[in-house]
C-alpha cells in the first residue's frame, strides 16, 4: 500500500470515527437533559430505562412511564411484588456508539431507546432477538403485532444481522438535512410561488393562491414551494433582494449540512445510487451519462454518479461567499444546533431576518426553551410555541426529467430505535414495555408531545391534529403522504454489515483535495474554507475515496 492510499485510508476511517460519533450525538437528537431520579418502591418490579434525552426530549417517556405502570399496577413480576416501577435514566453520548458499545455490560438498564446500535453490538450477541417478538400481538387491548404495524421498509433497510435476525425495532420517523421555512415571513415578503407563475416567468405571492408544488396537489403543505433547481435559485435571490439572510445552520455540525446534499442526490435518482453502493447491486447513471451496473467488484464506481456531481453544484453556488446566502453565524464551530435555533427564533426581534434554519423535523421540540423565553412579559405572546409559523421545506429536484413525479417529494428515515440487552433478567417484562410503546395509544401521545413521527402506521385524531403547532402539523402531513420516499436501502451487503459504518461515505463525509495533500469531511465547510475549490474538486476526490476503501474491504470473508 502506497503513502497516499495509507493516509487517505487513514483519514477516512478518522473522519468515519468523528462521523458516527457526531451523528450519535445529534442524529435525530441534540440537546442534554437531566436524570431523573425516584425513591425505589419495594413493593414493585423495577424496569430500568436509558433513554437518549435529546430532541425528542424524556417527557413523553415520563409520561408513557406513569400510563404503563396504571396498566400493570395489578400484575406481579416477582414473587411478592405487584406491580412496575420504570426507572429512567436520560443520558446522551453514554448510550451511543461506541461509547455503549465498551460500556454495555456495565450498564443494568433492561430497555434503551436510542440511536441504531454498532454492528459490533448487533452481530456480537449483545442483545435479545426479537424475531418472535415482533410477531406476537400487542396486547392492551390491540390484536395488531408490532410487525404488522412497522412501516415495512425499515426491515428491509439492514435491521437484520448476520445471523439473519432481528435485534431492534425501530422508534422515529424524521426528516433530516431539509430546511424549515418562517411562514410568517414568507407571507409578509411574498416567498411563495404564485399559481400565476411560468416556468418562463415566475411570480410570487404571500397570502394569494399557490402554485401547488412538487405533489401536484392544491392546498396542500407544499403549496408555493420550489419544486426545481431553477425554482429554489430565484427563491434564494429574491430572498437575498429583500434583505433578508436566507439560511442558518449549525456549524459546529457538518453533520446537519452533509445530509443536506445527500437528500439532493437521493433525490436526483430516487436513490437509487446509495443503494446500489450499499448492497453492491443495481444501476447508476454515472457523471457521463451512461448507466453502470454495480457489483461487488466495482462498487466503488457508485461514487461516479451525475445526481452527486449535481447536488455539490448547488451546493457549491450556495456557499458561495459572494452570494451572502446565509448567516455570519452559520459557519462558526461555535454555533451549535442550539445556537443555530437561537439565532432563527431571535431574528424576528431584530433587523436582519432569518427565512430559514437547515435541521431536521425534531427541532421545533428542542427548541422550547427559547420559545418561552421569547414569549415572556406582555405583548410577547406572538413569539410563543404553536403561535409562530414554521413549515417543512422540501429539498429541490435536481433531475429534470423526474420533475413530473409527483411520488418523489422527500425522503423519511430513523436512526434511532430500541432494544433490550442480553444481560437484563426482566427480558418479558421489557418485552412488554416495547410493546405497549407500540400501541396506538402510546404513539399518539409520543407524536402529540413530541411533534416527531414513528415509524409505524398509525393516525391522530381530529383533535389530537389540531392540538400540533403548524411545523408540527407540517411534518405530520408529510409523514402520512402517499407520495414521499421512504429511504429504503434494502439489505446491505454483508460486508458492509461486519464492517460498521464502512458504508457512510455516500453521505460525503470523507474526502481530499489539491491532490491528496487536504482532508476534508464536508462539501459545505470546504466550499467556503477553500473557494477556489470546485464542485468538481470535491467529486472527483470522492471518487478517490470509494475506490481506496472498496479496495481495504474483507470481500473474500464474505464471499
Amino acid at each position: 500500500m502506497n503513502k497516499t492510499k495509507r493516509q487517505l485510508l487513514r483519514y477516512f476511517f478518522v473522519t468515519l470515527l468523528i462521523f458516527v460519533i457526531v451523528s450519535s450525538s445529534i442524529g435525530c437528537f441534540g440537546q442534554v437533559g437531566g436524570n431523573e431520579t425516584e425513591k425505589i418502591d419495594p413493593t414493585r418490579t423495577q424496569l430500568y430505562v436509558a433513554n437518549y434525552n435529546g430532541g425528542a426530549g424524556s417527557v413523553w417517556l415520563t409520561n408513557m412511564k406513569k400510563a404503563f405502570e396504571e396498566e400493570c399496577k395489578d400484575e406481579s413480576f416477582e414473587p411478592g411484588k405487584t406491580g412496575v416501577q420504570i426507572m429512567i435514566n436520560n443520558l446522551k453520548d453514554e448510550i451511543t456508539g461506541y461509547n455503549l458499545y465498551s460500556k454495555m455490560s456495565s450498564y443494568n438498564y433492561d430497555v434503551y431507546f436510542t440511536t441504531t446500535p454498532r454492528e459490533e453490538i448487533v452481530n456480537g450477541h449483545m442483545l435479545v432477538p426479537l424475531d418472535d417478538f415482533i410477531d406476537e400481538p400487542i396486547g392492551f387491548g390491540e390484536t395488531a403485532t408490532i410487525h404488522e404495524k412497522m412501516e415495512e421498509y425499515y426491515l428491509e433497510q439492514g435491521y437484520w444481522a448476520l445471523d439473519e435476525k432481528i435485534y431492534y425495532i425501530p422508534t422515529t420517523q424524521t426528516h433530516f438535512g431539509v430546511s424549515c421555512y418562517d411562514v410568517d415571513l414568507f407571507e409578509e415578503k411574498e416567498f411563495f410561488i404564485s399559481a400565476e407563475s411560468t416556468e418562463e416567468n415566475l411570480k410570487w405571492t404571500g397570502k394569494g393562491k399557490k402554485s401547488v408544488g412538487a405533489d401536484g396537489i392544491e392546498n396542500t403543505y407544499d403549496d408555493g414551494l420550489p419544486v426545481t433547481e431553477t425554482e429554489y435559485k430565484a427563491l434564494l435571490q429574491r430572498i437575498k433582494s429583500r434583505g433578508i439572510t436566507a439560511y442558518t445552520w449549525a456549524g459546529q455540525y457538518p453533520n446537519y449540512m452533509n445530509a443536506f446534499v445527500f437528500n439532493l442526490d437521493y433525490l436526483y435518482d430516487n436513490g437509487a445510487r446509495a443503494r446500489a453502493y450499499k448492497t453492491t447491486r443495481g444501476t447508476v447513471r454515472n457523471s457521463e451519462e451512461k448507466d453502470i451496473e454495480i457489483n461487488a467488484s466495482n462498487g466503488y464506481l457508485a461514487a461516479d454518479s451525475q445526481g452527486a456531481l449535481k447536488a455539490l453544484e448547488l451546493t457549491a453556488e450556495l456557499v458561495n461567499q459572494k452570494n451572502g446566502y446565509y448567516s455570519g453565524n452559520a459557519f462558526k464551530t461555535t454555533q451549535t444546533q442550539i445556537k443555530a435555533q437561537n439565532e432563527f427564533l431571535l431574528s424576528v426581534k431584530t433587523n436582519k431576518r432569518i427565512a430559514m434554519i437547515l435541521e431536521g423535523s425534531w427541532w421545533e421540540n428542542e427548541a422550547l426553551a427559547m420559545f418561552e423565553e421569547m414569549s415572556e412579559g406582555r405583548g410577547n405572546e406572538k413569539y410563543a410555541y404553536k403561535t409562530r409559523r414554521f413549515g417543512v421545506m422540501l429539498s429541490p429536484r435536481l433531475n429534470a426529467s423526474i420533475v413530473e413525479d409527483t411520488s418523489t417529494k422527500t425522503i423519511l428515515t430513523s436512526n434511532s430505535t430500541a432494544f433490550i440487552p442480553i444481560y437484563s433478567s426482566k427480558q418479558d417484562l421489557a418485552k412488554k414495555f416495547l410493546k405497549y410503546f407500540c400501541t396506538d395509544k402510546a404513539l399518539r401521545a409520543y407524536h402529540v408531545t413530541t411533534g416527531i413521527g414513528l415509524a409505524y402506521q398509525y393516525d391522530l385524531s381530529k383533535d389530537e391534529y389540531e392540538s400540533l403547532s403548524y411545523y408540527a402539523q407540517d411534518v405530520y402531513d408529510v409523514f402520512k403522504s402517499k407520495n414521499i420516499i421512504k429511504n429504503k436501502e434494502d439489505r446491505l451487503s454483508d460486508v458492509f454489515r461486519k464492517r460498521n459504518g464502512n458504508h457512510y461515505p455516500y453521505f460525503y463525509s470523507s474526502n481530499c483535495i489539491n491532490g491528496g495533500k487536504e482532508e476534508v469531511s464536508c462539501p459545505f465547510t470546504t466550499f467556503y474554507s477553500y473557494p477556489t475549490i470546485t464542485a468538481r474538486d470535491y467529486f472527483d476526490g470522492m471518487k478517490d475515496i470509494y475506490r481506496l476503501l472498496w479496495e481495504d474491504l474483507p470481500w473474500q470473508e464474505v464471499a
